[in-house]
Formats: structure tokens, C-alpha cells, sequence
């Protein structure tokens, strides 16, 4: 149970998605609608050019209808992702700093041993300690712990 004097707060926001969708599938409809264009301007016979061109056309739906399919379930797999990690929770508390800091003597990222008021953020997985200046450019972009890379979901924030 932590002291009664602790406030919560979070890590910035995760970095928004790309507001330019994947257009990979738009780029292969147009690519299969100048084919499907030239191939009946090309064919020899109209009926045996459309003939071959069942196959593709087949093709064309199946695509729509996956592209169709992603629309609707996109927004449902953003949430979901965001769902799995969601945002770390820091703690803060002098007392606990001083009890960790009994493991680990100084910051491994700027070599500077922890004083007494140091702001701290201790990984929960591995329990390593680093200065809240030194961990948090790094925590913006890695959800990894710098020394063992073990997964983090909540860093604590010892002040």
C-alpha cells in the first residue's frame, strides 16, 4: 500500500495514427481497372475477351469486398491495440525511493548517484530505477526497460 501523499499520473499519449490511410488497395484497383481496359480494347473476339476476363473480375469483387471488410473493422482494431497497453500509471513517494535505492546506487543512464529529493521512475517488471529526466525521452519511444529490455505496462514515479 503506498503513503497517503501520492498523486498519479501518466507518460505521454501514445504518437496519433497517420491521418494518409494505407491506399496500397486503391492503388491495386486502379492498377486492375487499366488492365481490365486494356484488355478488352486488345481482345481479338469481345466475347473471348470477356470470357478471360471473368477470373480478374472476380478478383476485383473479392478485393472491394475486403477492402470493404477492413473499413468496417479498422476503428474496432485501433481500440482494441489501444486496449492492450494502456497508459502507464506513476506512482509517486519519497518513502519508497528510499527503500529502492538501497539496490541500486545511481542512475545508469547518467551516472550520477540518486540524492535524497531526486525525481525517479522505477520500471515495475525488473524494479530499475532511473532519474525521471534521463528515462522519460527513452520511455517516449520504447516500452522497454534500457538495461534488459523486459516489457513495461506502468513505471513508477518516485519524487
Amino acid at each position: 500500500m503506498l503513503p497517503s501523499s501520492y498523486s498519479t499520473s501518466s507518460l505521454p499519449p501514445h504518437p496519433p495514427p497517420s491521418p494518409y490511410p494505407n491506399n496500397a488497395l486503391g492503388i491495386l484497383l486502379v492498377l486492375l481497372g487499366i488492365f481490365l481496359i486494356n484488355e478488352i480494347t486488345n481482345s481479338t473476339s469481345y466475347f473471348v475477351g470477356l470470357a478471360s476476363l471473368i477470373p480478374i473480375g472476380i478478383l476485383a469483387v473479392f478485393m472491394i469486398v475486403v477492402s470493404l471488410f477492413l473499413a468496417i473493422v479498422d476503428p474496432f482494431r485501433r481500440k482494441a491495440s489501444e486496449m492492450l497497453l494502456p497508459p502507464p500509471t506513476i506512482y509517486r513517494s519519497r518513502e519508497f525511493i528510499t527503500r529502492r535505492r538501497s539496490c541500486q546506487q545511481q542512475c545508469v543512464i547518467c551516472m550520477e548517484e540518486f540524492v535524497d529529493g531526486d525525481c525517479c521512475r522505477v520500471l515495475p517488471t525488473c524494479k530499475h530505477t532511473f532519474h525521471l529526466m534521463c528515462i522519460d525521452p527513452w520511455l517516449t519511444s520504447q516500452l522497454t526497460c534500457p538495461i534488459c529490455r523486459n516489457p513495461i505496462s506502468t513505471v513508477y514515479d518516485l519524487c
